[in-house]
């Protein structure tokens, strides 16, 4: 039997600390193209890599599209509004490109911040209907209490204002500043919101014109009727009847709204005109913006055939596999070419236009370990191998005491939904402490995906390994220098990291178990154990603590003691604590 848990698990219970700069972005002159210097005069409050980030489209293309003074003319006013943002209400921003003929040789902004302004008090007349307490939250609020002045929030906060009083069915009302007051020194404003809230209008009677259904009418009836009239609960509920004749087919289904308002008591009367139009079928898919991804592969994830009623939920589920494929950054279905037999029967063709990724990577690792020294990796990755999703990845490798490489191909379609089957092979030769190992191997993979975060995973492996060189005496070794294992393996693995690629909590665990045996191909006979986990958690903003560890043992099932030296665990290795 042969097991080891000394330092080659070390190496995995670590400690993963990541910190990420945060705040605003700014920019630096060296980031901008090369052109005349940048001076800022007059600067207190505010860095001038900010105003350089905010400004810096103009800024670039002021020295790349021939030194037109209007782009610096729009970099000033940009550089204002930042100013005014931060609080500085009163400031102003001018610009002097010298010398005054050209070429210019530097720019020169001159800046006059002023005070530091905020609003002293916030008062709204003619409102009565909403709390004013609620009204002064919409202009937002600074973490000592105060409210700083902004022309940019105070506008948003007046669309806020007018935007709460309609979702309340105050349908016409309106909001303006009434009266503004400086004290002497223009740091402290007196605002007074004029709010004019109008009637407040109930939806009281609910009409239709058309093919609709006695419990259709009666539901729209039940959604509007009653309630206080905003825009937003009738596009909620024509879209709702719209998606219900889209899923019955009814392609080319229109509804119109028709409203009247009593200005004298607030009563408004919805009247809906529906044509429904015929049922359509498919009669073609057709495939736009496709370069490498072959038609019958999007057509296939899309599983609508000719003569099928083409319903808004079978074409949702297609639009999601085709995105769940990774392979489209947009993907846009629609009905096209419809037609209206004699018969009375329509039929459409659905037009899929595609925008794909770049699926194809060149990749390139380097590090350095104790014991290899130098180290490094090239590879390909294709996830569009062939055109139907396919991923093949090519990878060499090579150190001063190996050099080796891999290839795999995985195919997540051809054994259906939820299933992906993998093929691997790879070579390796490698220069261990006390002999030279020679490895091929081969493997086929299928795994299965029953839930987001369970997989079930079953493989055939065949490895050979040979052994030279050998230094000194090694117990058991029996002179066996070429040694073969082959077997069935099975992996359980659970992982509910909240993100694939850069995980900041959840945890990941694996338990698997292998079987060599002479009956599969080998000439070992062992049943090999392991088990691995790793588990983050965010310790605070942009930093996680990440915790692993790995056990594995293999362990003889004809008699003998100890397996060749081949296939026996050492501590340390390519990827643990001794590199």
């Amino acid at each position: 039997m042969a097991a080891s848990l000394p330092l080659r698990w070390l190496a995995p219970l670590c400690l993963v600390l990541s910190a990420c700069s945060t705040g605003p972005r700014r920019v630096t002159r060296d980031e901008l193209p090369p052109g005349p210097e940048i001076v800022f005069l007059g600067l207190e409050s505010v860095v001038e890599t900010r105003l350089l980030a905010v400004a810096e489209s103009e800024l670039r293309n002021f020295s790349t599209q021939g030194f037109r003074l209007a782009d610096l003319d729009d970099a000033a006013e940009k550089m204002r509004f930042e100013l005014e943002d931060r609080g500085l209400a009163h400031s102003s921003v001018g610009f002097e490109a010298l010398p005054a003929g050209g070429p210019f040789e530097r720019i020169v902004f001159r800046i006059v911040e002023g005070p530091r302004a905020r609003i002293s008090r916030l008062d709204f007349s003619g409102a009565e209907s909403l709390p004013h307490s609620e009204l002064r939250a919409l202009f937002g609020r600074e973490r000592d209490g105060e409210l700083l002045f902004r022309q940019s929030q105070l506008e948003r906060g007046l669309r806020k204002v007018q935007e709460r009083y309609q979702r309340a069915g105050y349908f016409r009302a309106e909001a303006a500043v009434d009266f503004l007051h400086w004290n002497n020194k223009r740091t402290s404003a007196t605002i007074r919101i004029k709010v004019i809230e109008g009637l407040r209008y109930r939806i009281e009677r609910v009409e239709f014109e058309g093919e609709l259904s006695g419990e259709q009418e009666a539901a729209i009836r039940e959604r509007l009727r009653g309630d206080w009239y905003r825009p937003s609960l009738l596009a909620v509920a024509v879209a709702g009847l719209r998606s219900e004749f889209l899923e019955d087919g009814h392609v080319a289904a229109k509804i119109r709204p028709e409203l009247t308002f009593d200005d004298k008591t607030g009563a408004v009367t919805c009247r809906l005109l529906v044509d429904a139009g015929p049922v359509y079928k498919l009669r073609n898919i057709e495939v736009e913006g496709n370069e490498r991804t072959k038609p019958r592969f999007i057509r296939t994830r899309l599983r609508l055939e000719g003569g099928d009623v083409i319903r808004l939920e079978r074409v949702d589920r297609g639009l999601d596999r085709l995105y769940e494929t990774n392979l489209f950054k947009k993907v846009d279905v629609r009905t096209v070419d419809e037609e209206e037999g004699e018969d009375g029967e329509a039929t459409a063709n659905l037009r899929i236009e595609i925008e794909e990724y770049l699926a194809r990577s060149v990749f390139g690792k380097i590090g350095w370990g104790s014991y290899e020294r130098l180290r490094g990796a090239v590879g390909y990755e294709d996830h569009n191998f062939r055109g139907i999703g396919q991923v093949l990845k090519l990878e060499g490798r090579a150190s001063f005491k190996e050099y080796g490489a891999d290839l795999s191909v995985m195919d997540r379609y051809l054994l259906g939904a939820r299933t992906a089957i993998t093929a691997r092979v790879g070579f390796a030769e490698r220069e261990e402490p006390t002999f030279k190992r020679s490895v091929r191997r081969a493997s086929l993979d299928i795994q299965f995906d029953p839930t987001k975060e369970w997989a079930l995973l079953g493989t055939y492996a065949y490895d050979s390994q040979k052994a030279r060189d050998i230094i000194g005496e090694i117990p058991g070794f029996e002179a066996r220098d070429f040694v073969t294992s082959a077997g069935f393996g099975l992996r359980l693995v659970h992982n509910n990291f909240d993100d694939k690629l850069l995980p900041t909590k959840g945890w990941l665990g694996e338990a698997g178990v292998f079987w060599s045996a002479e009956e599969l191909g080998a000439d070992l006979n062992y049943i090999e154990f392991n088990l691995r986990g790793t588990w983050n958690t965010p310790v605070r903003e942009r930093w996680v603590l990440s915790i692993g560890g790995l056990f594995s043992t293999r362990n003889p099932t004809d008699g003998t003691l100890t397996l060749p030296v081949q296939k026996r665990y050492f501590s340390g290795g390519e990827n643990s604590v001794r590199s």
